[in-house]
């Protein structure tokens, strides 16, 4: 199980760092060549969603004990809902991949500044 969980989060980072390959590959397959401005805000509240789901599901099935091995006799629950066990899980990896693409992409947006910040001071300096 320790691995299992271990997987699922690697799996979920790793979708973050591909996320633009992802949704390239969807918007091909639809045949979606504009940008949209309402796509863009629909599809970033939905991510939200899915973010605030994820907590709670992360929160709700201890999933941070799950990954540092802490013994937990929480099992499956027969009388819940199987849909609802797996929205659960891909909330949980919805969570971190969005997590893994927003960092990334304020890392990126980071760099970029300090890159533009060194070219203007370097063009100031040794004209």
């Amino acid at each position: 199980m320790f691995a299992g969980y271990w997987t699922l989060l690697i799996i979920a980072i790793h979708l973050g760092t591909r996320w633009l390959v992802v949704m390239n590959t969807i918007r091909s397959t639809l045949g979606l060549s504009s940008p949209s401005a309402a796509r863009t805000l629909a599809l970033r509240t939905a991510a939200m969603a899915i973010a605030i789901w994820g907590v709670r599901s992360s929160l709700e099935m201890t999933f941070g004990s799950k990954l540092t091995l802490t013994y937990s006799l929480d099992m499956w629950e027969f009388n819940e809902s199987t849909l609802g066990f797996f929205i659960n899980y891909a909330s949980i990896v919805g969570l971190y991949a969005a997590l893994t693409h927003y960092v990334l992409s304020l890392i990126s947006m980071g760099r970029a500044r300090r890159t533009e910040g060194r070219r203007i001071w370097v063009n100031r300096h040794y004209r």
